[in-house]
């Protein structure tokens, strides 16, 4: 996969396109210990275990029964890799096993169905059967024709997918290449012609879905926010965006979505009716305004403004007791609605055409700023 990438990028598009916006990473070899048991230049006699006789794929720390589900304590490899997904925001990634030829999919220990279901169901079904076609009859049709919920084939309770998905809010999946744990060297190529499509397929699922950068509405500085879809995200199926750039991604199936953006120390804000489709992306930048940047508890203290009424429906009166200012109408992501005006002492301002919603009244005196919330109905 490493050398079909640098092979064919600048020549295939869809390769091109994975390498110039995916950061890629690939680990070969996950268990070192266990894959060479039977010497350094051979994996017959190769053991599920490591050198310590723990099987990594049941030491990892576990939604359901805690740290060490195993009972084992976690091993080199299992807080190498832990580390390295905490230092990193990984979007989607994939295990590979050996011994089934299917698509397994969260959750492994829970029979309850992941927030997402639906979307893993779409895309194990796109891996299974893009395979399908480049395969002989009969591979990778185990359990549903190539695809299984984990929990429903067998539970387990410590594997890294879980873990992946639950603490780390990434989406991992496990697929089951081949019915023989050490298929031989012949037959490399062969594997990987039926499969090599369908790791390109999966990968690109990265970038559908919705994703923008998170940034600070006053400084245009990057934020790392929870991304959290209202009556949809559960056990931890949210995300984060991530420093330095403030970017997220949210692979989803085609829907319409309410979807809050939080972090300590800004106002929240919620944005409604995020539609996307299918093996397509929506760019969806937000921009949190900081909680000092007002507070309708302690600028109505301070007297400057009156706006009436609150809530209102077409019109609304600003009332400055004659000082001079300017004014102007912003959203709660920061966005300008309405332009600075002037503001001697009363001003009406039609917003018949406003959406309903929640917007800001900013005033502005030339000494001090003020923000009065107002309300749309």
């Amino acid at each position: 996969l490493i050398d079909y990438l640098l092979t064919n990028y600048g020549s295939d598009d869809k390769v091109t396109n994975l390498v110039d916006n995916i950061d890629i990473w690939i680990n070969p070899l996950a268990n070192p210990d266990g894959t060479y048991a039977g010497g350094d230049n051979t994996v017959w006699g190769a053991t599920r275990s490591n050198a310590n006789w723990v099987d990594l794929n049941r030491n990892y720390r576990d939604p359901q029964y805690g740290d060490h589900p195993d009972g084992n304590p976690w091993q080199p490899e299992t807080i190498a890799f832990m580390n390295l997904a905490s230092a990193h925001n990984f979007v989607m990634s994939a295990n590979f096993h050996g011994g089934a030829e299917v698509v397994n999919y969260p959750w492994d220990v829970w029979y309850r169905r992941h927030a997402d279901d639906t979307w893993w169901i779409y895309v194990s079904r796109q891996y299974a059967d893009t395979a399908h076609v480049h395969s002989p009859s009969g591979y990778m049709t185990d359990l549903i024709d190539g695809i299984t919920n984990g929990y429903d084939w067998y539970d387990i309770s410590g594997g890294r997918q879980d873990y992946m998905n639950y603490f780390q809010h990434c989406r991992e999946v496990t697929i089951e290449l081949s019915y023989s744990k050490t298929p031989s060297a012949s037959q490399l190529p062969d594997f990987w012609e039926y499969n090599y499509r369908s790791f390109l397929n999966y990968m690109e699922q990265t970038l559908y879905g919705f994703r923008g950068i998170i940034t600070n509405s006053e400084t245009g500085n990057p934020i790392q926010a929870k991304v959290f879809i209202e009556g949809h995200d559960k056990d931890e199926s949210y995300v984060y965006s991530s420093l330095p750039v403030g970017d997220y991604h949210r692979p989803i199936k085609a829907g319409s979505y309410d979807v809050t953006f939080s972090t300590l120390g800004y106002y929240p804000q919620t944005v409604e009716n995020v539609t996307v489709v299918d093996d397509d992306i929506l760019i969806l930048d937000i921009q949190l305004v900081p909680v000092g940047v007002f507070n309708p508890e302690t600028e109505a203290e301070k007297g400057m403004v009156s706006v009436y009424p609150n809530p209102f429906t077409n019109y609304i009166v600003i009332d400055t007791y004659g000082e001079k200012c300017n004014m102007s109408i912003i959203g709660l992501d920061g966005r300008i609605i309405m332009d600075e005006q002037p503001v001697n002492d009363l001003k009406t301002i039609d917003l018949s055409s406003l959406a309903p919603g929640v917007y800001m009244v900013r005033v502005d005196d030339g000494q001090e700023t003020v923000y009065r919330k107002i309300i749309k109905k």
